[in-house]
This record gives C-alpha cells, sequence and structure tokens, in this order.
C-alpha cells in the first residue's frame, strides 16, 4: 500500500481530524493548461503549476503516528490503545516484523495487525463506531 493510500484511507475516517503538530505529505503538483479565454491577457496558451488540493497526513513522521495513536484512543476510549512490534516468521515471507494496535471496545480487547504502526493504527481508527 502507498502512504497516500494509506493516507486517503485516514482522512476518510470518521474520527479523523487535523491535530496541532502533524506534518502533511510534500503537496504534489500538476499542470492546468489556460486558453485565452480563461486569462483573457495573451493570444497565445499559457500554464501555470497548481497545487493538486489532496492532502495527507505524513504518517512516516512520528509526530503524526503520536497524533494518530491519540485519536485512536479518542475513538476507542474504554481502555488505553496501544501499539506494539512482533517478530513473525513464514515461510512465504522469511522473518518479518508485524505491527498491532491493541484497543478496547468496551466488552472485550481486538487488535488490527498490519506491516506498520501506521496502518495499524489506521485500521483501528477506521473499526471505530
Amino acid at each position: 500500500m502507498t502512504r497516500e493510500d494509506l493516507g486517503r484511507r485516514v482522512v476518510a475516517c470518521k474520527h479523523w481530524r487535523w491535530m496541532e503538530g502533524m506534518q502533511v505529505e510534500p503537496l504534489r503538483f500538476r499542470v492546468v493548461w489556460l486558453t485565452e479565454d480563461m486569462i483573457g491577457e495573451s493570444d497565445q496558451t499559457s500554464y501555470f503549476w497548481k497545487n493538486v488540493p489532496d492532502i495527507f497526513p505524513d504518517l512516516s513522521d512520528p509526530a503524526t503516528i503520536g497524533c494518530l495513536l491519540a485519536l485512536v484512543r479518542e475513538a476507542w476510549p474504554a481502555g488505553e490503545a496501544t501499539t506494539n512490534v512482533h517478530a513473525n516468521y513464514s515461510p512465504e515471507r522469511g522473518h518479518y516484523r508485524q505491527w498491532s494496535c491493541y484497543y478496547c471496545t468496551g466488552g472485550d480487547w481486538r487488535q488490527a495487525l498490519a506491516d506498520t504502526e501506521a496502518e495499524a493504527l489506521v485500521a483501528a481508527l477506521e473499526a471505530a463506531p
């Protein structure tokens, strides 16, 4: 999963909100072509760069991960959510790390498992009612 895909998933969550200290992914740019009718100043076609409106959190930034954990804890207030990393092995993948995010539903404890801490936190936030 790309960082942009994960960013799209997290900002689509019901409990998502931007928090102070979160970092954003570097803005991507696209070319937008303007004709003479659109700019009214030239008889030639011109272009300019425009920021793409999609802005995603930088889920590789430690402060942003901490804020995401705080959002998971707000979404699942019955118990304090935590993350942990486990060393695993499978014949298909060999040795690898797997992250878990433990959270309490109020009736039982559950976990979201993923290859990265950010993915585990996003999965926990997506599961919140």
